[in-house]
Order: structure tokens, then C-alpha cells, then sequence
């Protein structure tokens, strides 16, 4: 499972670079065709596990090769669990987050519920709460939650407020925000996806300031506004109208001349068009995040298996079938393009056959290739001249190659190597 978080996270990574590098080069500064543009990527990284999945992999040759390598005796010890502890802290820390996020949106929750609906003239019939809960007006989903002294607002200031916090529900923004919570509780170890939900917080409110401007005459008394506000602070799960990115947020709306321009359906249709191509490289491009995993090609088992058998009296292998053997390859593993190594012990009795087979490392972890291979070894045929039950290792190294390979020669004898290749 973490190999797939790693390798979605390195995508979105990539995918976010692609798309920040064009924003920058097109000089992209509407707050609309940004923000949509940002909610496009966010979705397509909570998303790139199963694009990775459904996008067809490229034709490539695969060959499974089997060295031979026996070291007799008894079982080696398996490495330290390193995958094994990550994992679990990853779990520690995204169960940390989503608890935090719940116990959030609970509070914010029990608090709309003891609100009072306001239902004059100037709700315009959307649905908005006073509480006395809150200090600064909040929207919790299609619901604008506002202070108690709201009531004794002046008219211009209480048309700005609801003009902003009725964009934000028009928008979606709290929704988008959600998700891009979510999104932080999965990859919380990837610096973007931080950076993802704070950009898209300070977008939502670039643009619903756009809003509230068109109902405010004075732009200072706006900025006010603002400042008064910022003096709390939102939960995780609402928006409130001062919250993020306060300042810059005052600077535009003294400085800029004119409102920017809210793009229509024709204009958002093909900015997420445009999008696409991006996104379909960063999920097709295989074996993108491998330079995160440990490379098996250089990977290097423990000295002990590394001690051919320098005699005839010992486990080996005699036989394997002549073909089928690259079905084992892990049919996810083929699709990204990665490459194993996998060190397996086997277990025979006095007859030779296999009763047992032992995960000694994998290579890398979590792509189906300790499953394969444990397989893989019961298609072979041993001999144990022993005697008796007899355990030995040997390497299972699974790879991708681009250009078709001559198949090569068995000859388990003196352990070389034997590839079987298959067209995909």
C-alpha cells in the first residue's frame, strides 16, 4: 500500500510542477482560472492511484531470470522490517490527521446546528445562521454561519460579508477544501499537497473579495473589514472571510484598479481541457517514482546467500518448465515499469519435492513480487541428495526490458542464469 501512496504522491508532484511551470510561463493571475485549474490537479492526485491503473502500459519485454545460488544450512534471518515500521507510522499519522479533521468538522457541525436561520429580507433567501459561537462570519458547506453582532452591521458592510461568503457557496469552495483535506491526510508527508490546500484557501478568497467589492463602495472601509475579521482564526473545516493570506489579500484590494474578470463556461471548459495532456503523462510515464525505492538491479542480498554450491551433494535445481513462467510477473509492477529482487528460501523434503517456501527480502516491497516468486518456486524441479529435509536460497529477479532478448540456455548445474522472456 505505501509503495502505491509513494509512487501517486511522486505523480502529483510531478503533475503540480508541470502545471506550476505553465502558470508561471503564461503568466496566469485570475484568481477564477487558477483556482479551477489548482481544483483540476487536486482531483487528479487524489485520483492517480487508479489513472496509473487504467492508463494501458506501454509494450515492453519482460524476462524472468532465476539464478541458482545455493548456501545449504539452516534459514537466514529476514532483514529489519524497515517497510513494515514506515507503514505503520504512515497509518499513526494519517489516522492522527483524520482525527483531528473529524473532531473539526464535528464542532463546526454541532455549531450549525444550534444556529438561528435568518429569514429577513436580507438572507436573500440562502441559508444563513447567527450563533454566538463564532467571532467572524464562517461558511460550513452551502451554510453562512454569522456572529451575533452581525445584526447591528450597517447595510453596506453586511451586503459586503454576505456578498463574499455566498461566493464561497456558489463556488464550492468549502467542498474543495474538503477534499484537499483529505488529500493532506493521505499524503501528508508530500510538501505539495500542503502547499496544494493552502493556494487553493488563499484562491477562494482572492476571488469571493472580487465578490464582495462589487457591493462595497469604499475599498478601505473593505479592507477594514478584513483586518477586524482576522483577529480569529477558522477551523480546518470552514472558511472564514479573513483567515488566510490576510495581508496580500489587503494589498489587492487597495491596489488593484479593476476586478478581475470571472471566466465563463466555454473558458473553464478549456482550461481543464488544456489540463489533460499533463495529467494522462504524469499517470502513463512508468516506473516514475522509483527513484524513491530501492533499486533491485543493485540491490544486494546477504553474504551468506551468496555462496555458490561448490558441490553435487547439495539442494539445487535441476529442472524448470519450458515456458508460462512470465505469467508470475505482477501485473501491476509490469504496468508501472518496475522492476524485482526477491531472495527465497525453499524447503525440500527426502524426495526432492518442495514443501516450503520463505520470503527472505523483496525488492521492491509491496508490488506483488514475494507473492510471485513463492509461486514461481513450485513450478521448478529439485533434487536433494541430502537424505533428509534440506532448506536452500536462491534469487528470483524479475525485469522489464524494452527490446526483445535471445532466451537463454538452463544449465542449473553451476547456478547461471536462465531468463524467460515474454511479449506483453
Amino acid at each position: 500500500m505505501t509503495s502505491v501512496i509513494v509512487d501517486a504522491a511522486v505523480r502529483s508532484l510531478a503533475l503540480g510542477g508541470l502545471v506550476w511551470v505553465a502558470a508561471a510561463l503564461l503568466r496566469l493571475r485570475n484568481p477564477y482560472i487558477e483556482k479551477l485549474t489548482w481544483t483540476t490537479v487536486l482531483v487528479s492526485s487524489c485520483v492517480m492511484p487508479a489513472l496509473v491503473r487504467w492508463v494501458p502500459a506501454p509494450h515492453v519485454r519482460m524476462a524472468i531470470s532465476v539464478p541458482a545460488i545455493s548456501a545449504g544450512g539452516a534459514l537466514m534471518h529476514a532483514p529489519f522490517p524497515w517497510v513494515g515500521i514506515l507503514s505503520a507510522l504512515y497509518l499513526l499519522v494519517v489516522g492522527a490527521l483524520v482525527l483531528r479533521l473529524g473532531l473539526a468538522f464535528v464542532r463546526l457541525w454541532l455549531i450549525l446546528r444550534g444556529a438561528s436561520r435568518v429569514t429577513t429580507s436580507w438572507a436573500q433567501g440562502a441559508d444563513i445562521r447567527l450563533t454566538a459561537a463564532i467571532s467572524s462570519p464562517v461558511t460550513f458547506g452551502s451554510t453562512v454561519l454569522l456572529p451575533w453582532e452581525a445584526r447591528s452591521w450597517s447595510e453596506t458592510r453586511r451586503r459586503a460579508v454576505i456578498a463574499h461568503e455566498l461566493a464561497h457557496v456558489r463556488a464550492l469552495d468549502c467542498y474543495v477544501l474538503w477534499l484537499a483535506a483529505i488529500h493532506v491526510c493521505l499524503f501528508w508527508f508530500s510538501p505539495f499537497s500542503w502547499w496544494l490546500r493552502a493556494r487553493l484557501a488563499s484562491l477562494a478568497e482572492y476571488s469571493s473579495d472580487n465578490e464582495a467589492l462589487k457591493e462595497c463602495d469604499d475599498r478601505a472601509d473593505y479592507a477594514q473589514l478584513l483586518l477586524d475579521a482576522a483577529r480569529t482564526r477558522g477551523a480546518l473545516t470552514a472558511l472564514s472571510i479573513a483567515t488566510v493570506d490576510v495581508s496580500r489579500r489587503i494589498d489587492r484590494v487597495l491596489s488593484q484598479h479593476e476586478l478581475d474578470a470571472e471566466p465563463g463556461l466555454r473558458r473553464r471548459a478549456l482550461a481543464i481541457v488544456l489540463l489533460l495532456p499533463a495529467v494522462g503523462i504524469c499517470a502513463y510515464v512508468p516506473g516514475l517514482s522509483r527513484a524513491a525505492l530501492p533499486d533491485p538491479a543493485g540491490a544486494q542480498p546477504p553474504q551468506a546467500a551468496t555462496t555458490a554450491a561448490a558441490t553435487t551433494d547439495e539442494p539445487r535445481i535441476i529442472s524448470v518448465p519450458p515456458d508460462g513462467l512470465a505469467r508470475w510477473y505482477p501485473e501491476g509492477a509490469r504496468r508501472k515499469g518496475v522492476d524485482g529482487l526477491v531472495q527465497l528460501a525453499v524447503t525440500l523434503d527426502e524426495a526432492g519435492r518442495a514443501t516450503d517456501t520463505q520470503v527472505l527480502s523483496e525488492f521492491p516491497s509491496g508490488e506483488g513480487f514475494a507473492a510471485a516468486a513463492s509461486g514461481l518456486a513450485h513450478e521448478f524441479t529439485y533434487i536433494n541428495p541430502t537424505g533428509h529435509p534440506a532448506t536452500f536460497t536462491f534469487n528470483v529477479t524479475f525485469k522489464l526490458r524494452e527490446h526483445p532478448q535471445s532466451s537463454g540456455t538452463t544449465n542449473w548445474e553451476h547456478g547461471r542464469t536462465t531468463n524467460w522472456e515474454h511479449g506483453s
